[in-house]
């Protein structure tokens, strides 16, 4: 009587574990199909505003941004283009800053800001900001905000743009 007993656990033991290594299994496939997908969103991101900012931005111009005013509403989302150019003599490192201009405005909006962007010497690059208007921001606030290139840690260049939240 003892011997079927412990089949019987013998056997709901290996069928938990058949269906806790499907589950785990079916589970790690389904995590890398949205991670392949986040990497496939952020790289057409990457390509729209180097295509943007190549068609767009003056020979000429050292910073470019696609706009110096958004309309836009609580929990919206944007994705704005910036483009800098290269006109130092060498290949260089840059990053971007976004940080509020003027009077400070809470609740604060939220950039998403790429990394260190490497760039050679005359070459142009566009680089995505994603904008997120926060659920606590009010209808008819003005935000300024000062979009800056920095090479290294100094100023390469700026841009003020200007986010108005409406209803």
């Amino acid at each position: 009587m003892n011997k079927k007993g412990a089949i019987e656990l013998s056997m709901t033991t290996i069928i938990v574990i058949v269906i806790g290594v499907v589950l785990l299994s079916l589970g790690l496939v389904w995590v890398r199909g949205t991670f392949s997908q986040v990497t496939s969103l952020t790289q057409q991101a990457f390509i729209q505003a180097d295509q943007e900012i190549r068609e767009k931005m003056g020979g000429d111009s050292k910073f470019y941004i696609s706009g110096q005013t958004f309309d836009l509403k609580i929990k919206s989302k944007i994705t704005i283009s910036v483009g800098i150019q290269n006109t130092e003599g060498t290949d260089a490192s840059f990053t971007l800053k976004a940080e509020q201009s003027g009077a400070t405005v809470t609740p604060a909006l939220i950039f998403k800001i790429p990394g260190a962007q490497s760039i050679k010497s005359g070459d142009k690059k566009g680089i995505p900001i994603s904008l997120e208007i926060p659920s606590t921001a009010t209808p008819g606030t003005t935000y300024l905000y000062k979009i800056s290139a920095l090479k290294e840690t100094t100023e390469y260049s700026s841009e003020v743009i200007v986010i108005n939240i409406v209803a």
